[in-house]
């Protein structure tokens, strides 16, 4: 048996054992499904950045799985900064990014590299639209 069916034969076991043991304890038959995450809505003060890099994203040729990893990673980046207060791209600073590269956990280089492709296409949107950045 392969590792991925055992894990798969895990938990087809392990579900029907934990009902029942919620149901001896508690004295009721609670079938609840696990929460989905809600979909991610982008301020609108980020949605043509969050396009541009997602379009980016998949003009390079990124796997589909590459492509929905790094998306997330921005998402929450766009969640951080919007929780900072940012209403714009160009008022994005260098303690913004500080400050977000402390509150991740994996600091990986790959992930910084999104980060930086993210502020590559902010910055080039800003200078579009003749807003002065403020890095």
């Amino acid at each position: 048996m392969s590792r991925q069916n055992a894990r798969a034969d895990y938990r087809y076991r392990m579900r029907p054992l934990l009902l029942l043991l919620r149901y001896l304890k508690d004295g009721q038959f609670c079938c609840d499904v696990r929460k989905t995450k809600p979909p991610f809505v982008c301020p609108a003060c980020f949605n043509s950045e969050y396009e541009a890099f997602c379009e980016d994203l998949i003009y390079r040729g990124y796997s589909q799985a590459t492509v929905d990893t790094n998306s997330q990673k921005v998402q929450v980046l766009i969640a951080h900064l919007a929780a900072q207060g940012v209403t714009s791209s160009a008022y994005i600073t260098i303690q913004h990014i500080e400050s977000y590269l402390k509150t991740i956990e994996d600091k990986a280089v790959k992930y910084i590299g999104v980060f930086c492709t993210f502020s590559r296409i902010s910055s080039h949107l800003c200078m579009n639209e003749g807003i002065p950045r403020m890095i």
